[in-house]
């Protein structure tokens, strides 16, 4: 199971309804977590 294809579906699909779960995802992908809030925030904007 991929993290980043889980989050890049939601991203894709629309705003994240369920903010707790994007955020385990987020968590979980430490690495990107700040680049992919930083990207959701400005899309959604």
């Amino acid at each position: 199971m991929s993290t980043t294809v889980a989050v890049g579906a939601t991203l894709v699909d629309g705003p994240p309804p369920r903010e707790a779960t994007v955020r385990r995802l987020y968590h979980r992908s430490r690495g990107n977590a700040q680049c992919a809030m930083h990207a959701a925030e400005s899309r959604w904007d």
